[in-house]
């Protein structure tokens, strides 16, 4: 899984010279790990829109995560606040009852850059997948993550993520695929 997320990411990376920007973060701890590529493809007066593609390996709970999504973002002026909507799709395979899950939803997103301190930025995702959109062993999808950085370079942020992921199986309930603090390098290109 891990391949066809660099093979995916390189991709990506590679159509970022031609568009707009796109952000590469990498996040880890001793038992977890994430990969994630955001592209910015359109940039307006009112706002921005972005994909992204995402990939998670959690050895603890044994899960791995490949996520894409689409988002638009806008900011609401002098107050450092950006805010958007987005749709989110997945695929998950959970062990150790080897359940799989393909799902889709809808989510928001919430970004504040303080105007005193322009350097530091908190912000955070919820996405949630019903059962109408969830295939395979799954029966909804639940996806919130929360987020503090800070810019150690204008194209190099360092950051701290809370990743909290849950799923509905329809054999065995309720699980825990990720819940976890992950440190992290973002790069801008």
């Amino acid at each position: 899984m891990i391949k066809k997320l660099f093979l995916a990411s390189a991709f990506l990376i590679g159509g970022a010279a031609s568009a707009q920007a796109a952000e590469l973060a990498i996040s880890f701890n001793n038992k977890s790990a994430q990969l994630a590529l955001q592209q910015q493809i359109a940039d307006y007066d009112q706002g921005r829109s972005v994909v992204g593609i995402r990939g998670l390996y959690n050895d603890r709970k044994d899960t791995e995560l490949v996520s894409a999504s689409f988002a638009v973002l806008g900011p609401i002026v002098g107050t450092g606040l950006e805010i958007g909507a987005g749709v989110r799709g997945y695929y998950v395979n959970s062990r150790p009852e080897d359940d799989k899950i393909a799902t889709g939803g809808l989510g928001g997103l919430i970004r504040f850059v303080p105007p005193a301190l322009p350097r530091a930025s908190f912000s955070g995702s919820l996405f949630y997948c019903p059962q109408i959109f969830t295939a395979m062993d799954g029966e909804k999808l639940w996806d919130v993550e929360i987020s503090a950085a800070f810019a150690i370079a204008p194209r190099a942020t360092v950051f701290v993520t809370l990743t909290e992921i849950e799923a509905e199986f329809e054999d065995h309930g309720d699980r825990t695929l990720d819940k976890t603090f992950r440190a992290g390098l973002s790069l801008r290109f």
